[in-house]
C-alpha cells in the first residue's frame, strides 16, 4: 500500500471480544494519538474519522468475514467422472493442477490496481516502505517490552516520572514516524 502509516497485518478472528480488543489497540488508539498530534501541530484531525469510515465499510462485510464457509463440490466431481477424456481436456475444470499461488498473487495485484487504484510500477518503493514500517513497528514493540521489563524488575526507575517519560517517548516516536512518512518536514 502506497500510503500506509503502519505495517499492514491482516488478522481473522471469530471472537467478538478479540476483534474489539484488536480494533482498540491497532486502530482507535493510534488514530487518537495521531489526531492529538495533528491538533497540537495546528492541523485538522483526520485519522479518527477515517478509522470510523473504514469500520463502517468493514461492518457491511462482517457476516461474510466472521463465519466459516464450506462449499460442497459433489456435483462437479460426479460430472467430471462421467465425462470422457476428450471432454475433460476441452472443459478442464479439474483443480488438482491449479496453481493457487499464482492465482492469489494475480488476485492481490488486481485488487491493488483496480480496487485501491494504486500504480503497480511503485511496487518496489512500497516494498521498501513496508519493510521500514515493519522494522519501526518491531523497534517500538521491543522498546515497549524493554521499558516494561525495566519498570517491573528494576526499582531504580522512579514511577512518578513515568508518565512524563512515556509521553516524551510517544511524541518523539510520532514525530519520527511522521517525518519518515513525510507528513512533516525535518
Amino acid at each position: 500500500m502506497e500510503n500506509a502509516i503502519t505495517y499492514p497485518k491482516l488478522q481473522f478472528t471469530e471472537s467478538r471480544l478479540r476483534y474489539f480488543y484488536l480494533r482498540l489497540t491497532q486502530e482507535l488508539l493510534p488514530a487518537f494519538v495521531l489526531d492529538c498530534y495533528m491538533r497540537i501541530s495546528g492541523r485538522k484531525p483526520i485519522f479518527f474519522k477515517l478509522t470510523e469510515k473504514i469500520y463502517k465499510s468493514v461492518r457491511t462485510l462482517d457476516f461474510f468475514t466472521s463465519h466459516s464457509w464450506v462449499f460442497p463440490n459433489d456435483n462437479s466431481l460426479a460430472l467430471q467422472n462421467q465425462m470422457s477424456t476428450t471432454d475433460q481436456k476441452i472443459f478442464n475444470f479439474d483443480l488438482k493442477g491449479f496453481d493457487w499461488g499464482i492465482y492469489i498473487r494475480n488476485y492481490c495485484l488486481g485488487a491493488k490496481q483496480y480496487l485501491l487504484r494504486e500504480d503497480l510500477a511503485l511496487m518496489p518503493q512500497c516494498r521498501k516502505r513496508n519493510l521500514r514500517l515493519k522494522r519501526l513497528q518491531n523497534l517500538l514493540w521491543f522498546s515497549f517490552v524493554g521499558l516494561l521489563i525495566k519498570l517491573i524488575f528494576f526499582r531504580s526507575f522512579s514511577l512518578h516520572r513515568f508518565p512524563l517519560i512515556l509521553l516524551r517517548l510517544i511524541l518523539t516516536i510520532l514525530i519520527n514516524i511522521l517525518r519518515k512518512i513525510r507528513l512533516i518536514r525535518s
